[in-house]
């Protein structure tokens, strides 16, 4: 074989020459086709990590020419083919995850990597004859097929998977109710039972049968009461008149409404795009003193799918144990994706709003949204988008609160705006004149602080573009020094705490470590 020319070599050999090439160039391609994206959010985050991909994406290449020009041997070629597919699959994996949209990747590939099992086992099963021990190959993936088979039929077909919560609850404090959210392992209807009463998820006079549920109940009754119990039946059959029920389940919360006499113990955070874990831990800081949670955007990639819906409940329930109100502000992520329509009925909204009032104590909470980030003439949105408009109405909400002087009267000493995108940062963006409406009407009515996000940074400042501070409060790093990273692990949120003496800030990170404090206010 060694004394064949590469010309020869090649020549016999065309078709497996031309598809071993892509195969083993496509990775290097594919790294510097990206590489802008890899500098932004891998190279920031680890040289190391950048410079690898960089020299793995490079082998599969080097061993494929080191063999058509010198070596020309089967197993190196099968090498470097294999070592190219796993490569690409990587990289693809690796980018998923940084970019925080590996979970829904593979969740939204799962049935096309059923389908790519089914047809590479019944050509594995026509080109068998070709190998030893047939018989019991065939058996072997015929028992395969036939579990997979199994699988989707009782699971995907059917519906028997067992039901249960798929999240513990969240409470999002909404003007004056609560809507209590949650998800189930399957279509059910569901309600919430506080003291002798109950609150449908219902439309219409009819019950919403979903895997996820949110339930408006009045702020007072549940601020009194102190504790609730969401139950729910699954839904088997939903068809005219031929509705069919099953199993039931129930779970209690107690709950710790607000009291703002000492003070209020807030934790923000934003940007973590379905990442968990490292939020989960931040969020101990304040311990059993913590009063409220401030959810500011992007915890979504997009809202495609309820899947997406439940891993947000997974991090709202998991943080405030059901027990904790939570205010949450609209991203620019969820401005995006075929389920958007529906978002009024996943999170906190009043109506099909997403600016609102909260208030609790002596602060007053302005929750505001600038909604997508992109022109509503952009052409990945354009089909869709009518998010100017949206913006118009808000202003005009927002030119209908009083002012701060007119506010002596109902004890209200402390305004906050809530905005996943800092209308003060708003140069060249495609929502700058409503950005500058937006900070023009805060000015007016007395806001004294602006907590936002999307930026994916930490820092606090005050500049000639607003009359109060802000505060950009959320990325996954443990330090304020190193830029954000891909790891779900990390994460610094902000520990905020209204007092009667000013409002306190301070930036902490997944250890429970307090990395940065000031007074704001």
């Amino acid at each position: 074989m060694s004394k064949i020319s590469t010309k020869q070599y090649i020549k016999s050999h065309k078709i497996g020459f031309i598809g071993g090439l892509v195969v083993t160039l496509a990775p290097v391609l594919a790294f510097f086709v990206t590489w802008k994206l890899h500098f932004k959010i891998l190279y920031e985050s680890s040289a190391v990590l950048s410079v690898s991909l960089a020299i793995f994406a490079s082998v599969p290449l080097v061993l494929y020419a080191t063999n058509i020009l010198f070596v020309k041997n089967k197993k190196l070629y099968t090498a470097a083919i294999i070592g190219g597919i796993l490569y690409a699959v990587s990289f693809i994996f690796l980018l998923a995850y940084a970019m925080s949209k590996l979970f829904y990747i593979i969740y939204e590939a799962a049935p096309y990597l059923v389908l790519a099992f089914f047809i590479a086992a019944v050509l594995i099963l026509i080109f068998l004859p070709k190998f030893k021990h047939t018989n019991a190959v065939r058996i072997a993936f015929a028992a395969v097929i036939g579990v997979v088979f199994l699988f989707v039929t009782i699971f995907g077909v059917f519906d028997l998977k067992p039901l249960y919560f798929n999240s513990g609850a969240a409470v999002f404090a909404v003007e004056d109710e609560y809507q209590i959210a949650f998800s189930t392992s399957k279509n059910t209807v569901g309600c919430v039972q506080i003291g002798d009463r109950i609150f449908y998820d219902s439309v219409g006079g009819s019950k919403r049968v979903s895997t996820v549920h949110k339930i408006s109940v009045p702020r007072d009754l549940l601020d009194s009461a102190k504790s609730y119990t969401v139950s729910c039946r699954s839904v088997i059959r939903n068809r005219a008149y031929l509705a069919s029920s099953g199993g039931e389940i129930e779970k209690s919360y107690s709950f710790r409404p607000v009291n703002a006499d000492d003070g209020i113990s807030i934790f923000n955070f934003s940007d973590n795009h379905l990442l968990r874990s490292g939020v989960q831990r931040t969020a101990r800081y304040f311990g059993d003193d913590l009063d409220l949670i401030v959810a500011n955007g992007d915890l979504f990639n997009d809202v495609s799918d309820e899947f997406q819906v439940t891993l947000v409940y997974k991090l709202l329930g998991s943080i405030s144990n059901g027990s904790v109100p939570i205010i949450m502000t609209r991203g620019n992520h969820e401005c995006v994706g075929s389920k958007l329509t529906s978002l009024p009925s996943y999170i906190a909204s009043n109506g099909d709003k997403f600016y609102y009032t909260v208030r609790f104590g002596n602060v007053l909470f302005y929750v505001l949204d600038l909604a997508n980030d992109m022109s509503d003439l952009s052409v990945v949105i354009r089909t869709t988008a009518d998010f100017d408009s949206y913006r118009d109405a808000e202003i005009e909400w927002m030119k209908a609160q009083p002012d701060f002087a007119s506010r002596a009267d109902d004890g209200i000493d402390r305004i906050v705006a809530l905005c996943h995108m800092p209308y003060v940062l708003s140069e060249g963006k495609s929502y700058e004149e409503h950005a500058v409406q937006l900070a023009r009407e805060c000015e007016r009515i007395g806001v004294q602080l602006l907590i936002s996000g999307h930026r994916h940074m930490t820092y606090v400042a005050k500049d000639d573009k607003t009359s109060c501070p802000y505060i950009i409060g959320g990325k996954r790093s443990d330090s304020l020094d190193v830029n954000e990273t891909i790891f779900a692990s990390a994460y610094t949120g902000t520990a905020i705490e209204i007092k009667d003496d000013g409002i306190y800030m301070s930036f902490v990170n997944s250890k429970c470590e307090t990395l940065f404090s000031q007074k704001v206010v």
